[in-house]
């Protein structure tokens, strides 16, 4: 069986020097954002293999849009990192993390493995608290 379970809070860094600075608005920053969450959207519907059902965006009380990810199949799926690695290249600045159980992984199986995107790295670990008896 694999597992993924993540979610990545989505931002621009360029777009938001431009906002801080005040060469762009509130209103021209949240439109870099929500034009990122329709690329995410259509990358998932076309090219990425995450099923539509197993991904979704939350649009926060205080304008923070973070997309969230659950789902477990039979066998391993690159479609959650290959996500990771898409936001992280196209859209600086936004982070996140995945958990990923892998029964099948040769070395891995029978624990969660951790992806995360700690503002623009990616950086994989294990975490021994969530490591299967």
């Amino acid at each position: 069986m694999f597992t993924y379970h993540g979610w990545i809070e989505l931002e621009d860094e360029n777009y938001s020097q431009k906002w801080k600075s005040g060469e762009i608005d509130a209103v021209d920053f949240r439109k870099r954002i929500l034009q990122i969450v329709e690329e995410v959207t259509k990358l998932i519907d076309q090219e990425i293999d995450i099923p539509p059902h197993d991904f979704s965006v939350m649009d926060g009380s205080n304008g923070v849009i973070t997309i969230h990810l659950s789902g477990q199949r039979n066998h391993y799926r690159s479609g959650p990192e290959d996500l990771l690695e898409w936001v992280r290249t196209n859209a600086p600045g936004s982070y996140g993390l995945i958990h990923i159980m892998d029964d099948e992984h040769p070395r891995h199986d029978n624990e969660f493995r951790i992806t995360s995107h700690p503002l623009g790295k990616r950086a994989s670990s294990k975490n021994i608290s969530f490591t299967l008896p």
